[in-house]
């Protein structure tokens, strides 16, 4: 049993930085931050009156806040903002999305569990280990996305979209209301944080280490 709950710390650890992450950028405050900043690109045919309300909506629907017929009906300059295509690709990312929060909850009980289970030393070693495990991980793919974004974009869409479904022209709505820097952001500070959580959980973990010695070589002291 501890050895079964060692390993799903050390295994699950990173998935549950990650997914913490991403539901920080699936939010309302990342994408008015995005959109205030002065280099954020433009949107060619979108007014900017309407072009934050109509993203926030969006991010609204895929975490579930908005049905469908509502997030269809949304307007930019007087028209139906998606087509069908969109429509259907961003039903696909609410799916995702779901699936994600979910195996999220369930990462973070079985982390927690296994905590128990292990306590003192052998669950800070455990932590140490999946914090090692998670820099080494996103490292790994922080430098990935910042060589080759575009290939890590795609990679990405891959193994989540069927073909080409996720990919759209410079003038759709989805483009213009979440460019590519959007994205490229979003990789950067998940990735980003989930190291810097990883640095301070293994931190800690060490430092509990440290503090607290062996049985053995309490015993043999006395």
């Amino acid at each position: 049993m501890k050895t079964l709950a060692f390993i799903l710390v050390v295994v699950l650890l990173p998935a549950v930085l990650v997914l913490t992450n991403v539901q920080f950028i699936m939010s309302p405050a990342y994408v008015r931050w995005q959109y205030g900043r002065a280099d954020f690109p433009p949107a060619p045919t979108i007014k900017a009156a309407e072009r934050l309300p109509v993203a926030l909506a969006s991010v609204d629907f895929v975490r579930g806040s908005l049905s469908v017929e509502e997030f269809a009906n949304l307007k930019v300059n007087g028209q139906t903002a998606y087509n069908a295509r969109e429509v259907q690709h961003m039903v696909d990312v609410q799916r995702v999305t779901r699936g994600a929060f979910l195996a999220w909850g369930v990462a973070v009980a079985l982390v927690i569990a296994s905590l128990v289970v292990l306590r003192g030393r052998r669950a800070a070693r455990a932590l140490l280990y999946g914090s090692l495990l998670t820099i080494v991980l996103l490292a790994v793919l922080g430098i990935f996305a910042a060589i080759s974004f575009d290939q890590f974009f795609t990679l990405f869409h891959g193994i989540f979209f069927e073909g080409d479904t996720w990919i759209f022209n410079d003038t759709d709505t989805l483009i213009q209301l979440f460019p590519i820097p959007f994205w490229f952001d979003a990789a950067l500070i998940i990735v980003g944080l989930a190291i810097v959580e990883a640095l301070v959980i293994g931190g800690l973990a060490w430092w509990t280490l440290r503090r607290s010695p062996q049985r053995g070589a309490r015993a043999y002291a006395r």
